[in-house]
């Protein structure tokens, strides 16, 4: 071999050594990092400056995020509640524009989260007392506490709704 081709093959092997050493390249920016933060509505904020969030304040939050998006010519899927969670769908060109995420920070993040956190309603029980009064035609509350009170105060055997029938 000649010189030369010793020298590039030298430079190529420190090279390509080299990069085991480099600290690693920083992941790609996650969803909204890059962006300027959006500034959130009054109404947001004052909602969250209460103790908790109240259901009207939540469902009130979603109406203005919801309305946000239909003056930028989007509309959500509004498929009702689950327990008290709003279930919707959003609109593939919303969220490309990025017009979802400006008026969900703006109008409803805080306060869903806040929300869902307070409120989850997935396990089984729940979902079972919810199912049961709101075949009795009775309006849910929030909690599993409140829910069970529900049941007895409509006279509904617990043990018929948390075997998944309904009276």
């Amino acid at each position: 071999m000649t010189r030369r081709t010793l020298v590039s093959i030298a430079i190529l092997s420190v090279l390509l050594l080299s990069g085991c050493g480099v600290t690693p390249i920083a992941s790609p920016p996650q969803e909204g990092e890059g962006t300027a933060p959006v500034a959130r509505s009054k109404f947001q904020l004052d909602a969250m400056a209460a103790e908790t969030v109240s259901v009207d304040d939540y469902r009130q939050s979603f109406a203005r995020y919801s309305e946000c998006l239909r003056v930028a010519g989007y509309s959500l899927d509004d498929r009702g509640e689950t327990g008290q969670i709003i279930d919707y769908g959003v609109p593939e060109g919303a969220v490309d524009s990025g017009q979802d995420r400006e008026c969900y920070e703006r109008e409803f993040e805080l306060v869903d989260r806040s929300w869902q956190l307070a409120n989850r309603d997935s396990s089984a029980v729940i979902q079972l007392l919810i199912g049961c009064l709101v075949a009795n035609q009775v309006e849910p509350q929030t909690t599993e506490d409140e829910l069970y009170q529900q049941v007895i105060a409509a006279g509904i055997d617990p043990a018929t709704c948390l075997s998944g029938a309904s009276q």
